[in-house]
């Protein structure tokens, strides 16, 4: 039998390597403190604050904004779903934070700013990537691609044509004027519309697509029962089986009538496990979760996925870095534009159009 190892004992680190706290710590933050707290009573005595009336609830500001360390998370939230750009989103990035030592568990450069051999590229790397997926992103979002061309070339955007005017209906007549040629397969006009489209939100507003179901009926759209698939009409509306009060042959037009009474009468306890018309929005899915849930997990995989055929990425530590330094660029990106560049209605307008709402 072997005999046991014995037990491997911690180097002890020479004197002069230790900080005590103190003088070493303690000190310098107290100077830190009485320098910071003169510079700040200097300050609020040659500028005023910029402090307007006392708030009034009939009185909404515009812009209204959040304070400029919430500013990331209200840019989100024009973006995608409310629940993940408030909740989800940020209970990740926390768990992550915390979980940087149980993942990075090497002792080596401990302390050291850039400790291993490629974390400054990777950092100027993750901090220019960022900043500009996130900036075109924004752009994307608010259509400005549109906007540009249309200012420089003095010409519509190219999802608004098709060959032609794309189709507008008369108002008052109902009359359908311009549209694709009469040789364009639907299918074909439908993925042009989508490629081409203002934003992410035309995806759910405006892009629009019927599907000839030849005497078949969907029945989910509110519009009626029209023998067509329709896109966002017929999707809008999608009923959840099984757990559904609402179901088959209650899809289709029944969506928003009073349950029936034989679910009135159900105790309340029963009717909150068995919702009626409960149903999904599968457009609003689409465009506020499912795509921006690609669009990050993909761009990060990606700046990943980079740094490792590159031969950059050879630790977790880089591995880390090159996560956390995309994290706090998005951040700082998102806090600026949401400080800077959002006017009345939270539009994207250049800072020097952006109202103060302090007169």
């Amino acid at each position: 039998m072997a005999a046991a190892s014995p037990a491997q004992t911690r180097p002890r680190r020479e004197r002069e390597e230790e900080l005590l706290v103190w003088p070493d710590l303690v000190f310098v933050e107290f100077i830190c403190a009485v320098l910071f707290t003169f510079s700040f009573t200097i300050m609020s005595a040659l500028v005023n604050a910029p402090l307007i009336n006392r708030a009034n609830a009939d009185v909404t500001p515009n812009p209204s904004k959040a304070p400029w360390y919430f500013l990331n998370l209200q840019e989100m939230l024009l973006h995608m779903n409310a629940a993940l750009a408030g909740v989800v989103l940020p209970t990740i990035a926390l768990i992550a934070i915390a979980a940087i030592p149980y993942i990075d568990r090497s002792r080596e450069g401990q302390g050291t700013w850039f400790g291993t051999l490629n974390s400054v590229r990777i950092t100027v790397f993750s901090t220019i990537y960022a900043t500009a997926m996130t900036i075109i992103l924004i752009l994307l979002d608010s259509g400005k691609h549109a906007q540009f061309y249309e200012q420089i070339t003095g010409k519509k955007w190219l999802g608004d044509v098709w060959l032609g005017e794309k189709a507008v209906a008369d108002p008052m007549t109902g009359e359908i004027t311009g549209g694709p040629p009469d040789w364009a397969p639907g299918f074909l006009i439908a993925l042009y519309d989508l490629i081409l489209s203002r934003n992410f939100r035309a995806i759910q507003t405006e892009w629009t697509w019927s599907i000839n179901l030849f005497g078949l009926d969907a029945g989910f759209g509110p519009n009626g029962q029209n023998g067509r698939l329709d896109w966002p009409d017929d999707f809008s509306r999608i009923p959840l089986p099984v757990i559904n009060g609402t179901w088959w042959p209650k899809w289709g037009n029944d969506h928003g009538q009073p349950p029936p009474q034989w679910y009135q009468d159900l105790p309340d306890w029963l009717t909150g496990l068995y919702p009626y018309d409960l149903y999904v929005n599968l457009p609003a899915v689409l465009v506020e979760i499912i795509i921006p849930t690609i669009i990050m997990v993909g761009l990060s995989v990606f700046l990943v996925y980079f740094l490792w055929r590159v031969n950059w990425l050879r630790t977790r530590r880089d591995l880390v870095i090159a996560l956390f330094t995309a994290f706090l660029a998005v951040f700082w990106v998102m806090t600026i534009v949401g400080s800077a560049f959002r006017g009345a209605g939270q539009e994207l307008v250049a800072p020097w159009d952006v109202p103060r709402i302090d007169g």
